[in-house]
């Protein structure tokens, strides 16, 4: 299948495309052409079928049809007067749909939210401000949680540079002082620049935007108050993603995936219903997403899953070879989700604050689940079998109830004696408080030790009492939940 790599739409491109609405339309049909999948006539009226709107009618016989001429008239019903942007998204999402690919999907989104800037602002505005953004080198995502705080946006895996961000927020309603979005942006991205005549230059650009449409004074408010986007030290707090997985209630193939993100402040992307078989790829996506930003810091991966979920291999989703540096800086934990002792609150936190502060090598080091004696939330578990069993699912209930600390077991079961003997020398190699970590290297390192070897497949439950997810705000749109 051809993809987008094939044929690319270079920069360039899409200056021409800013000159000539016409030209953004050629671009995408040169986009959909590099696809092998819709080369067939089957294939493009399967994508008319997808869209939600009627298109001029094809030739009786689709064979008699060009491709490039069927795709020119389906790009043309969805790019012209779209002042919404909704008929280039269905084209997206219907390109998605039938061919599968990703990157190209990506290019064509790109495209999209230029064709909706077309009805924000005019060809000449676009092209001076594609000039003075290429090369601009701000950390996009920095300045987008300065500019647009308390509510920051998720940006789209499509947004590569401050140029396609821009497009992208072209979309967003205006804030409650009447600045749009894009422009908050674009003021913050000034004053990150270092180069004061680049700077000079923006900021004469934004001005001259606001005087035309009366937001001079918001504008000057927003310019007083913007600094320089800062690039975290190392030694600052981490960032946490949460991976939040709800079963479907009406299909067990299918769970809805939440995701929150903390980097100073907490947002929210738009929830999404996934095929289980896809769940790996779409959260590496996601997490790809935010592991490939230029910060030093150490990122905190949550997986919280109900006890139907509890044993997906979700530690293996966050380690690929290509990210081999980048995986380097995760750490992945699974929570337990509706399996908390929420009546017992204050002794767990004091009973899991105790734990985490034994740092010497005295303390004890594991407690196997089902022994007798002392009380076994005074440790560690490990579980004798996987909660895919229902004896395993009774033991993790036992341990969770207890507030256990940190609860391991293995997803495969393949040998619980080396299991259990290798997890007790890494419980013995470091302080609990580094234990996630530690795991992580042993599993993302693939050294073929035994340790890697017994450990491969060893699930780990975290479960820190003083980090909770965020309540959902309660007035989400019906159609949050989209299928993708």
């Amino acid at each position: 299948m051809g993809t987008a790599k094939d044929v690319g739409i270079s920069a360039a491109k899409l200056l021409g495309a800013v000159a000539s609405r016409v030209l953004l339309e050629q671009a995408m049909v040169r986009l959909l052409e590099g696809s092998e999948r819709l080369g067939a006539p089957a294939a493009r009226q399967t994508l008319r079928h997808h869209l939600p709107f009627k298109l001029p009618l094809q030739p009786p016989d689709p064979r008699e049809a060009r491709a490039t001429d069927e795709l020119a008239v389906i790009v043309h019903g969805c790019a012209q007067n779209d002042q919404t942007g909704e008929k280039t998204d269905s084209l997206t999402r219907a390109v998605l749909a039938v061919t599968g690919d990703r990157a190209m999907v990506a290019e064509l989104r790109r495209l999209s939210d230029l064709n909706l800037a077309h009805s924000r602002l005019s060809q000449r505005e676009l092209g001076a401000l594609h000039g003075l953004l290429e090369g601009s080198g701000v950390d996009i995502s920095e300045v987008a949680r300065t500019a647009l705080a308390p509510f920051p946006p998720r940006i789209p895996d499509h947004c590569t540079n401050a140029w396609t961000v821009t497009l992208h927020l072209m979309r967003r309603n205006t804030r409650p002082d009447g600045l749009p979005p894009f422009l908050a942006f674009l003021e913050h991205a000034a004053a990150s620049l270092a180069d004061t005549d680049a700077q000079q230059k923006l900021r004469e650009w934004n001005l001259t935007y606001a005087r035309a449409h009366d937001l001079e004074e918001p504008l000057r408010a927003c310019r007083s108050a913007a600094q320089p986007a800062v690039r975290h030290s190392g030694s600052a707090t981490e960032h946490r993603i949460m991976f939040v997985l709800l079963p479907d209630g009406l299909d067990e193939d299918y769970c809805t995936l939440r995701v929150w993100h903390e980097r100073d402040q907490m947002f929210k992307d738009d929830d999404v219903l996934v095929r289980q078989a896809d769940l790996q790829r779409v959260v590496r996506q996601r997490l790809a997403h935010w592991t490939t930003q230029k910060t030093p810091r150490q990122i905190l991966v949550e997986f919280w899953l109900g006890l139907s979920l509890i044993n997906l291999p979700v530690m293996h989703w966050c380690v690929t070879e290509e990210r081999r540096e980048a995986s380097a800086r995760v750490r992945v934990v699974v929570r337990s989700m509706g399996l908390r002792p929420d009546n017992a609150r204050d002794p767990w936190r004091a009973h899991w604050f105790g734990l985490i502060g034994q740092e010497s090598k005295a303390r004890p080091a594991l407690c196997p689940a089902g022994s007798s004696g002392e009380s076994l939330t005074r440790r560690p578990w490990i579980l004798a079998e996987s909660p895919a069993s229902e004896a395993g699912r009774e033991q993790l209930m036992a341990a969770l109830d207890q507030g256990a600390a940190a609860v391991m077991w293995d997803r495969s079961n393949s040998d619980v004696q080396q299991f259990r003997a290798y997890a007790e020398m890494l419980f013995d190699e470091v302080p609990l408080s580094q234990l996630p970590m530690r795991l992580n290297q042993v599993q993302s390192d693939r050294d073929g030790s035994p340790q890697a070897e017994a450990l491969h497949d060893a699930v780990l439950i975290w479960d820190d009492p003083d980090r909770d997810l965020p309540e959902p705000s309660p007035l989400r749109s019906p159609s949050e939940v989209s299928v993708r």
